[in-house]
């Protein structure tokens, strides 16, 4: 049995490239316990990889998106023969809308919310511009 724990120990260290370090297990519980750490220990560190991948991944894909739409637009107005100085202030304002929004379509953010409580969230964004108004000034 302790030639398996040995065995398993050795196997697990070497393909975790974990090592053996200064300190090793010494028996057997202490072979187990350690193999199950470093186990634990690379599929940990895999997941936050993996979750690091994707979210750069996914930024890309918005990247990607907008310079599609914005290669669109360029062509649009060339063939349309608009001027240059019309042609810049077009790219400029979708350059400020990538700064501000970075991909994502505002408006679509709160259709997936029930309609009460997009109702709420409107209201509290625009409750302070509603209550300058005054016919609603009093309206609570």
């Amino acid at each position: 049995s302790l030639h398996y724990c040995n065995s398993l120990y050795w196997a697990v260290a070497t393909m975790t490239t974990t090592g053996y370090g200064d300190y090793s297990a010494t028996n057997a519980l202490e072979m187990i316990f350690a193999s199950m750490v470093m186990v634990f220990g690379k599929l940990l560190f895999g997941f936050i990889l993996g979750s690091i991948a994707s979210t750069l991944a996914n930024s890309e894909i918005q990247r990607v998106l907008f310079e599609e739409k914005l290669s669109a637009i360029k062509d649009y107005m060339k063939e349309q023969h608009l001027s240059g100085i019309l042609q810049n202030r077009v790219l400029k304002f979708f350059d400020y809308i990538w700064v501000r929004n970075k991909g994502v379509d505002r408006q679509s953010l709160l259709e997936d919310m029930p309609s009460c409580m997009q109702a709420e969230v409107s209201l509290a964004t625009t409750e302070n511009l509603i209550k300058r108004v005054p016919i609603f000034s009093s309206v609570n």
